[in-house]
């Protein structure tokens, strides 16, 4: 299992998260967590480059968000979106 995740320490940036597409968390003292998990690494990578297809401006920004995503993460304004490997429940 693996998870893609974003984490924002305010409310200001809850934009951003948004737009990764993840299931949103607010906690308590005013920041938030976005997850999605995902069978694969294949399918969070899959997911993220769906993001990326309609975030990027052009397709250099595209091209520049796919190598990124390759590295494991997806960054979009002001907020970071990574893939870790979930733990085994």
């Amino acid at each position: 299992m693996y998870k893609v995740i974003s984490k924002i320490p305010t409310q200001h940036t809850l934009g951003s998260l948004r737009s990764f597409g993840l299931t949103v968390t607010a906690h308590g003292n005013g920041s938030y967590t976005g997850q999605l998990e995902f069978e694969s690494e294949e399918e969070a990578k899959e997911h993220l480059r769906s993001r990326a297809d309609m975030l990027a401006e052009n397709e250099e920004e595209q091209q520049e968000m796919y190598n990124d995503i390759e590295s494991g993460y997806l960054r979009y304004d002001a907020a970071t979106a990574s893939i870790e490997e979930a733990a085994e429940n």
